[in-house]
């Protein structure tokens, strides 16, 4: 067997389903919450990561989009009768046209204008949450909002869950990887890189932005749907700009071009936060001293740290081994 595919597909996968089998045995219900909600929220920072990432605009609205499409989908589920499964798809599809409209005249901007155009959206989603009571419930949110079944079976345990996140994140970050090296995903890099050049190579820069706007806003749908029916709750407390911020540092603390690096970050943000719970007036402030020193030590997140020693390593191997042949 080759042993570059063992390494690159052979191994992960084994490491993958021993990870799941071992959370499945040993885990307790607070802990698989908070793994749940780890992989919730991946789903919608891989979308971040698409927007920043491999096109360099600052997104600061994601909880906006998370919160459209988790009231569009629990409305569906719980007014309407409609089945989970398909108010989910209806919820991504709906928030995606939402997202083109809106991107349609944001991704105009750039730079810091494009972040504070997001940042306002994002205040403005949050303010119509919480007081439209038709759509939202108001303040109180919605209620009993019906679990997820498919093919007759009914999602209601956390374990059950879990296993079920675990493989529609493992296809979303394939499918992510995948954009990566596609067309589209050279043509958002080239963007990122110098939008005039990308130009002048023939890329529609303005269509193509819109695209990444419309990756990133159906996976931050697909995010608050899911939240609204594991969680058989969903209130507009969920999507305040506290939560964009969040998911802008999770992306950012992991590597903004990263999916392993962007998985690390949700990771590390959605559970130091449950680990210092006795930090909770003070979690902004250090939230903001967090992002300071990243961005002075740490540019390239986590991810960008395990390369460069890597790469250091690499070389002083290198050294060695010429080193050793010269003698």
């Amino acid at each position: 067997m080759d042993l570059t595919f063992l390494k690159k597909r052979v191994i992960p996968i084994v490491l993958i389903l021993l990870v799941i089998v071992g959370v499945n045995l040993l885990t307790t219900d607070y802990v698989l919450t908070i793994l749940n909600l780890v992989l919730i929220y991946f789903i919608g920072a891989l979308g971040i990561s698409v927007l920043m990432g491999m096109t360099g605009l600052m997104m600061l609205a994601s909880a906006a989009f998370m919160g459209i499409g988790g009231f569009i989908s629990a409305n569906l589920a719980l007014r309407f009768g409609v089945p989970v499964w398909l108010s989910i798809i209806l919820a991504m599809i709906l928030t995606g046209i939402i997202g083109a409209l809106i991107g349609s005249a944001l991704v105009k901007l750039s730079g810091a204008f494009f972040a504070f155009a997001t940042l306002g959206l994002s205040q403005i989603v949050a303010v119509f949450l919480t007081n439209y009571r038709p759509f939202t419930g108001g303040p109180d949110g919605l209620q009993r909002i019906p679990t997820l079944a498919l093919f007759g079976f009914e999602f209601t345990t956390l374990t059950q869950w879990f296993n079920l996140l675990c493989v529609l994140c493992l296809v979303t970050a394939l499918l992510i990887e995948r954009i990566r090296n596609t067309k589209l995903g050279r043509s958002l890099e080239a963007i990122r890189d110098n939008d005039v050049a990308a130009q002048t190579l023939g890329i529609n820069v303005y269509i193509t932005k819109i695209y990444a706007f419309i990756i990133a806003s159906v996976l931050a749908a697909f995010s608050g749907a899911l939240i609204a029916h594991h969680n058989s709750v969903i209130s507009a407390s969920l999507f305040s700009q506290v939560t964009s911020f969040k998911w802008f540092m999770m992306v950012m603390v992991g590597g903004v071009n990263s999916t392993i690096g962007t998985f690390l970050g949700t990771l590390i943000f959605t559970i130091v936060p449950e680990a210092l719970r006795f930090t909770r007036l003070y979690i902004n402030v250090i939230y903001g001293v967090i992002i300071i020193l990243m961005m002075i030590f740490l540019p390239d997140g986590l991810i960008g740290l395990v390369k460069d020693v890597w790469r250091k390593i690499s070389v002083r191997r290198d050294k060695k081994g010429e080193a050793y042949a010269n003698n």
